[in-house]
């Protein structure tokens, strides 16, 4: 164990040059030490067992709040696709499968096992059986004896069951959805994966600066950008997923621009990887 005294001068012992001492005790009175570390990984040295001389301290901990503001704008971002995936889903098979589709096997590929399935109908259950008090389920349980359209039941789902449900989707089930968002549906396959790694590391506020993510989104049809596992690969699958492209543009990417301006003169950009025409990337 070390006091935040001890931390500091661990951190000057590093060499990371810090004025303000008082500043810095404030810091790691609500931050980590451990979590802070995390932030220091772009100044280590080749050898990584050194770090970089004569760093000021305010940098790194610039890219803490960076990644904090940046956070908050993706999973605002994020909350707007989850929704929209919501409607799409319930609207489009509900039509062409009735409003209890989602009990119905035959909308899954074939090769979805039945104990798969059986897990994915537990799960279902469950997640009625958790909102139990709500308004809504009561009411549905009283009046339908328990029966729930699909329009009712997404609604708690999680993007991580949605997500999977849309891969044990049939092709043509999975076409259907695809085609009214104008993606292809092996894009939306990948593109899911990718947006509930995204949300959930948000989510518990892990660290999306100086990150690989553990999937690389499949790269939409006639890219002129490179996908990777890299954060920038992320939002910009996001861009082709968000259903309102005047907002993005006029919200999700002048506010990016606004928080990367903050962060001029440092190498956080450089870290970050965005490319240089990432502006261009996330408007045309």
């Amino acid at each position: 164990h070390a006091t935040y005294k001890q931390q500091i001068q661990l951190l000057k012992d590093k060499g990371f040059i810090i004025e303000n001492e008082e500043f810095m005790l404030k810091f790691l009175q609500r931050t980590n030490y451990y979590c802070f570390l995390a932030y220091l990984l772009p100044y280590k040295s080749s050898s990584e067992k050194i770090y970089k001389p004569n760093i000021d301290i305010r940098e790194p901990v610039l890219a803490y709040f960076f990644n904090g503001q940046l956070s908050t704008i993706l999973y605002h971002v994020i909350g707007e696709i989850e929704s929209y995936l919501r409607t799409l889903f319930a609207y489009e098979l509900s039509l062409k499968h009735g409003p209890e589709c989602y009990y119905d096997r035959s909308i899954f590929r074939q090769g979805m096992t039945q104990e798969t399935f059986d897990n994915y109908v537990k799960k279902v259950e469950d997640a009625i059986k958790n909102h139990s008090r709500t308004p809504v389920v009561i009411h549905h349980n009283s009046k339908y004896g328990g029966r729930f359209p699909f329009w009712v039941v997404i609604e708690y789902f999680s993007l991580g069951m949605l997500t999977k449900f849309y891969a044990n989707l049939t092709t043509q089930n999975q076409k259907l959805i695809s085609k009214k968002a104008q993606i292809g549906h092996k894009q939306l396959k990948s593109w899911l994966k990718c947006l509930t790694d995204l949300r959930n590391r948000i989510a518990h506020y892990s660290r999306l600066y100086y990150w690989r993510f553990l999937s690389e989104p499949l790269a939409p049809v006639n890219s002129q950008y490179t996908m990777d596992r890299s954060l920038f690969s992320q939002i910009y699958a996001l861009k082709y997923l968000y259903p309102d492209k005047e907002q993005w543009k006029c919200y999700v990417v002048k506010q990016l621009k606004y928080l990367l301006d903050l962060c001029s003169g440092t190498d956080i950009f450089k870290y970050i990887k965005f490319p240089p025409d990432w502006e261009n990337l996330l408007t045309d």
